[in-house]
């Protein structure tokens, strides 16, 4: 489960559901979004500036969630193992992590912008500023 940037919303997740619960604090009322992948889910998070919560499955599939507008973006394949950790950045970029070994960063509409295979599966990722030797401030890039 996780709240979005304002902390109004809850998303929830239950194992062997295909359903998203959203929970709105505001007004106490739940609603349910279909995954529409029939896929089991294995994480979420909302994005630190945006309306967006990523939703990824146990098969690596990944569906991304616009709560302002109520699109949904599913992105099959974007693991090929279960997605199992991630973050965003400022930016609206997104890094997951998976059982496959693998780190895919996409931007908010599903694209993959970079992907790397790593020695073990990742976990606990966090985006962080790399500080430059012009002393300009990076945006959180790594």
């Amino acid at each position: 489960m996780d709240w979005d940037k304002d902390g109004d919303v809850l998303a929830v997740i239950a194992e062997k559901s295909s359903c998203i619960y959203l929970w709105d604090a505001n007004t106490n009322k739940t609603s349910q979004l279909d995954n529409g992948m029939r896929d089991q889910m294995s994480f979420l998070l909302w994005s630190k500036v945006g309306s967006f919560l990523a939703v990824g499955t146990v098969k690596g599939n990944l569906l991304i969630y616009n709560h302002q507008t109520s699109r949904k973006i599913p992105v099959l394949g974007k693991h090929t193992k279960r997605i199992t950790c991630g973050c965003w950045n400022a930016e609206n970029l997104l890094a997951l992590g998976g059982e496959d070994k693998m780190i895919t960063v996409s931007n908010q509409e599903g694209d993959t912008i970079r992907q790397t295979q790593v020695r073990s599966e990742p976990s606990n990722m966090q985006f962080f500023l790399m500080k430059m030797d012009d002393r300009t401030s990076a945006a959180e890039s790594m």
